[in-house]
């Protein structure tokens, strides 16, 4: 571990926090393509065309034993941004940064993973010089998830924002284990969310993508589950615990031991298509709200309301922060092991519009591939359309409610859709001002306007 003179970490410090701004992480997120990023362990097994073709927007370059601007290199000659996870013992971390970043394309430095108290000052001192000297690039961790055992996850978490201040809030959360899902998944999901709100960061999450000891290599309910429900509450990174597979560590990954595609494969390609479309208007929202839609299901001859996940509250229009939907109802009635229900996400646009994203959380090892529900939204009477951000093509296309202001939405297991009123066109782009930042960030960007209805959207 290197140390820092205390003259050169004070002008660092002061430098770095003095010049760039407290909302960098918000400012590049809208500035960038959504992130999906697959973790590459293996510099030998490396091949950017497969990343390509998983509709990966970045590469995540994993430790490799400090090798692993043998896998930056041909990321940034494939045409992908990349970052790069830093750990102490290599010598002067520094050298190392600059060495990485000689190949090209860096775009975010990850100092250190599932970090705990004992080395957040050292981690804090690099992201610092980091900020200095490569200004436009993020700097972030990834901590822990609640099932590490913390007395208070949220003191935790508080910890690594104040003690790291990074530009972006991401941990792990690996929920499938055998034939179950863990019980704090939304929990820990939703303390990170609210962490990251509550200092104004974007906040990122990792996808278990990879099966080791009890977990199990998730169905494709399971990942795209994981996904949208992330994605509803205002995620807007995923990275893929793991892209290629290391036998001694993993049994399957998105990739096997030889590198070849697993049944994992499409299914993450398919689901990355569709998180980057909905990602074009998403880094442009805020979150609201997320609540739980509960189901119904069939227990010992009698229909009972299903139970509320520890860490969301069960939705009502009196409590959810939209001003139109009066009843949610799914139409289906589930059972103990076929759980039917929906996540609410409820967001702000940066013009001030509100969206709203439902998605069905069925999900498991044994689910069908064509499993869905439908789900009864009954709206006020001043709502007579709705539009839609089409996962599928990128584009917004308008949706008639009808003389009842009722709309059945079809949900397929795992996964979301994306909505919004009819007040403005969906935000895909930030709009320049004539003054940037030194940091080549739009000084605009988080206060991005839309191209408004009546106008060409695209």
């Amino acid at each position: 571990m290197f140390v820092l003179a205390a003259a050169m970490l004070a002008a660092s410090v002061s430098s770095a926090r003095g010049e760039r701004p407290a909302d960098f992480g918000q400012r590049w997120v809208r500035n960038h393509p959504f992130t999906l990023m697959g973790l590459q362990q293996s510099p030998q097994k490396f091949d950017a065309a497969e990343h390509h073709a998983a509709n990966m927007s970045s590469v995540l370059v994993w430790w490799a034993d400090g090798n692993g601007k043998q896998i930056a290199a041909p990321a940034s000659a494939g045409n992908f941004p990349w970052h790069a996870l830093i750990v102490d013992g290599e010598g002067d971390e520094r050298d190392r940064i600059a060495d990485y970043a000689s190949v090209g394309n860096a775009a975010g430095w990850m100092l250190g993973d599932e970090v705990d108290g004992s080395q957040m000052a050292f981690y804090d001192q690099l992201g610092t010089w980091i900020k200095q000297n490569r200004p436009n690039d993020l700097v972030y961790t990834n901590a822990l998830p609640t099932y590490a055992g913390f007395p208070d996850y949220p003191a935790y978490l508080e910890q690594v924002v104040d003690s790291m201040h990074p530009d972006v809030l991401m941990y792990d959360h690996y929920p499938f284990v055998e034939s179950l899902t863990r019980g704090d998944y939304f929990q820990n999901m939703m303390f990170v969310r609210n962490k990251a709100l509550e200092h104004r960061l974007p906040y990122w999450a990792f996808m278990q993508s990879s099966a080791l000891a009890a977990y199990r290599l998730p169905s494709k309910s399971d990942i795209r589950m994981q996904a949208f429900t992330h994605l509803a509450a205002g995620f807007t990174g995923l990275a893929y615990f793991t892209f290629d597979n290391e036998p001694s560590f993993e049994y399957a990954s998105i990739l096997d031991s030889a590198g070849n595609p697993t049944q994992l494969y499409p299914i993450v390609a398919d689901l990355n298509k569709e998180a980057a479309n909905l990602g074009k208007t998403l880094r442009f929202m805020t979150s609201t709200g997320v609540q739980f839609v509960p189901g119904r299901s069939l227990v010992n001859g009698v229909v009972v309301d299903d139970a509320v996940p520890p860490g969301l509250t069960a939705w009502s229009a009196a409590s959810d922060p939209d001003d139109h939907i009066e009843a949610m109802t799914i139409q289906q009635i589930g059972a103990p092991s076929t759980l039917l229900d929906v996540l609410a996400g409820f967001f702000r646009d940066d013009n001030g519009d509100k969206a709203f994203m439902l998605v069905n959380t069925h999900h498991g090892p044994g689910v069908p591939a064509n499993a869905s529900l439908n789900i009864v939204v009954q709206f006020d009477p001043s709502i007579d359309s709705i539009l839609e951000f089409d996962r599928l093509t990128g584009q917004q296309k308008v949706i008639m409610v009808g003389a009842n202001h009722q709309l059945t939405l079809n949900l397929p297991a795992g996964t979301g859709r994306l909505f919004k009123y009819n007040d403005g066109d969906f935000l895909v782009a930030p709009v320049p001002e004539p003054q940037t930042l030194g940091l080549g960030l739009n000084a605009a960007a988080i206060w991005s306007l839309a191209v408004r209805r009546g106008r060409l959207w695209r």
